[in-house]
C-alpha cells in the first residue's frame, strides 16, 4: 500500500480504494494529483465557446445628433441581418432611430440599417426591446449564430456573455443562469450573474454549446450580479414577425 507525507500536518497517509490518501494523523483527504479531465474541461469550455462564436458577435456603435452610443448584436442570416435592442439603435429621449449605424465583425467595420424595430417601451411596436438591423456588406469572415431552445434552459447552468463591453471592444464573461425565468417590470425574463456593462445591451449569452440562449437587455441599478437577457423563445417569435 502506498503512503505519502500529509501537506496539513505531516503526518503518515495511506491510499483508499478510491486512489485518495487519508492522513492516519488528521483524517485530511486528497489526491494524489487533479483530475486533468476535469480541469481541462472547466479551463477550456469558455475558450471553446469563443473561438466558435467570436466572427458572429457584432460591436454596433450608432450616431445620434453629436452623440454616439455602443451596443452589441449578432448574426443570423448570412445575408447580414443582425439582432441587438431597439435602445440601441434609438435615441433614448426622442426614439429616433439611427440613421448612422457601424458594425464591426469579424475584424472588418461595415454600414448597417434598421429592418425591423420592437417597442423600446416608446408605447407602439411589437413591445419587446429588440431590433434587426442589416449589414450593407458581410465580411467573409463573418459567421451567424446557432439559436438555443428556452426549453432546454436550467438554473445553475454555465453561460457565456461576449459583447462590446463599455463600448472599448469584444470581451466574455462568465456566469451561470440564476433563475430561468424572472419576473421583471411585466416581462419573463432570463437572469444571469454574467458580469454586463454599457456596452454588452443586445449582445448574446451563450450556452456551453456556443447556442444562443437570450439576448442582454438590462441590469438593475445597485444591484450586483443581477443581469438579464430576452428569452431566445421570445427572439425566435420576433423574429418571425420581423423578418
Amino acid at each position: 500500500m502506498k503512503t505519502k507525507v500529509c501537506p496539513m500536518c505531516g503526518g503518515e497517509c495511506t491510499q483508499d480504494q478510491s486512489g485518495d490518501f487519508v492522513c492516519n494523523c488528521c483524517g485530511y483527504t486528497f489526491e494524489t494529483a487533479p483530475s486533468p479531465v476535469r480541469m481541462a474541461k472547466h479551463e477550456e469550455e469558455g475558450a471553446d465557446v469563443f473561438d466558435s462564436v467570436k466572427n458572429a458577435v457584432a460591436e454596433i456603435v450608432c450616431g445620434f445628433n453629436g452623440r454616439g452610443s455602443a451596443g452589441s448584436g449578432y448574426m443570423i442570416t448570412p445575408n447580414g441581418c443582425c439582432v441587438t435592442n431597439a435602445h440601441v439603435v434609438t435615441d433614448s429621449s426622442t426614439f429616433e432611430v439611427s440613421s448612422r449605424i457601424k458594425v464591426t465583425i469579424a475584424g472588418e467595420t461595415v454600414a448597417a440599417k434598421v429592418i425591423a424595430l420592437g417597442d423600446n417601451r416608446a408605447g407602439s411596436g411589437s413591445g419587446i426591446d429588440l431590433a434587426v438591423i442589416k449589414l450593407a456588406s458581410v465580411p467573409r469572415a463573418a459567421t451567424c449564430v446557432k439559436l438555443g431552445d428556452s426549453s432546454e434552459v436550467r438554473n445553475g447552468q454555465t453561460v457565456f456573455v461576449i459583447g462590446n463591453s463599455l463600448g472599448m471592444g469584444t470581451c466574455i464573461t462568465r456566469g451561470i443562469v440564476s433563475d430561468r425565468d424572472r419576473y421583471i417590470d411585466g416581462e419573463r425574463l432570463l437572469m444571469t450573474d454574467c458580469a454586463t456593462n454599457h456596452g454588452n445591451s443586445g449582445g448574446p449569452i451563450f450556452d456551453a454549446s456556443g447556442k444562443v440562449i437570450g439576448t442582454i437587455v438590462s441590469g438593475i441599478d445597485n444591484a450586483e450580479g443581477m443581469n438579464f437577457a430576452i428569452k431566445v423563445d421570445d427572439v425566435k417569435a420576433f423574429l418571425k414577425r420581423a423578418i
